[in-house]
């Protein structure tokens, strides 16, 4: 690994892709720590936690202590469990270990629940996908990928498809639970990791049609194969691109499409050389906190 570390990982699939019941999701998730504090583990990172603040008291049953639970929504989008106030109380007063977030804006609310001292963070990962990246966009199609959200701001995505700027294009949106868009071809379906590669490719502009989120594995997935990504300014996507980037809406968003449309291959990649080293920066601090 480019930071210094070896590296374990192991997975489980969770109840809706597994069919198996959540308490059996929670035994094996169990049974995986158990087995990462027989290995010895120097530190242990979960990826996802099954329980939401809870995963803080399992960490301390297990006596798990130098461990780190990945908070990707302080405050969950969609509905979960271990996300409320009295989750939070006790995994600040009786919870063992700390918290990462991807970023500034989630690290605030986590500091909030959890204190300063427990919290790091770490921007959100991308990796280098030299050779996958795709020679030319397709100059017309614009796309949302991802499910449905209540945050997502369907107002706005009305107003791209009615924006005479930006009149030639087609747009499209491929996601679990989308309901009918104006101006939009919706195909409300789930987009299987080998698929999404290839939406992406083959697309003018991706964008990130959200009122509030903490961060967006898409729009980093873009930044790897090289296409432009819109979305509010104030938001994660600022660390992506910075707080002045051209694609990003205050609250014109045909205008964040135009002007993404106009960002070259060569501005791209610098985007995606300068993330990575604030990846790589915040990545390396981390390692050096913990161990």
């Amino acid at each position: 690994m480019r930071y210094g570390a070896s590296v374990t990982s192991t997975a489980f699939l969770e109840p809706s892709a597994s069919g198996a019941s959540r308490i059996r999701w929670v035994r094996e998730y169990i049974a995986h720590l158990r087995r990462a504090r027989r290995m010895g583990a120097g530190c242990v990172v979960i990826l996802w936690p099954v329980l939401g603040y809870l995963d803080f008291i399992v960490l301390r049953f297990l006596r798990l202590a130098n461990a780190s639970v990945v908070i990707h929504d302080p405050t969950p989008l969609v509905r979960a469990v271990g996300y409320g106030a009295w989750a939070r109380a006790f995994a600040r007063v009786l919870g063992r270990g700390s918290a990462i977030t991807h970023s500034q804006i989630a690290r605030e609310e986590v500091v909030a629940h959890l204190g300063e001292s427990r919290t790091r963070l770490i921007h959100h990962p991308i990796l280098s996908i030299d050779g996958r990246v795709s020679a030319e966009r397709e100059p017309r199609v614009v796309r949302v990928l991802g499910q449905y959200k209540p945050s997502r701001n369907v107002e706005a995505l009305e107003s791209i498809a009615a924006d005479d700027r930006i009149s030639g294009h087609s747009f499209e949106i491929v996601g679990r639970g989308w309901p009918l868009v104006r101006g939009w071809k919706v195909t409300p379906e789930f987009v299987a990791e080998q698929e999404l590669d290839h939406l992406i490719s083959d697309s003018a502009a991706i964008v990130i049609p959200y009122t509030r989120f903490y961060q967006s594995g898409i729009a980093v997935r873009a930044i790897e194969l090289g296409r432009p990504v819109v979305g509010p300014r104030r938001s994660s996507l600022a660390a992506l691109f910075g707080v002045d980037a051209i694609c990003l809406v205050d609250e014109d968003w045909g205008k964040g499409i135009a002007n993404a449309l106009s960002i070259t291959e060569e501005q791209l990649s610098t985007v995606r050389v300068n993330y990575t080293a604030l990846v790589d920066s915040t990545t390396r601090r981390y390692f050096e906190t913990e161990n």
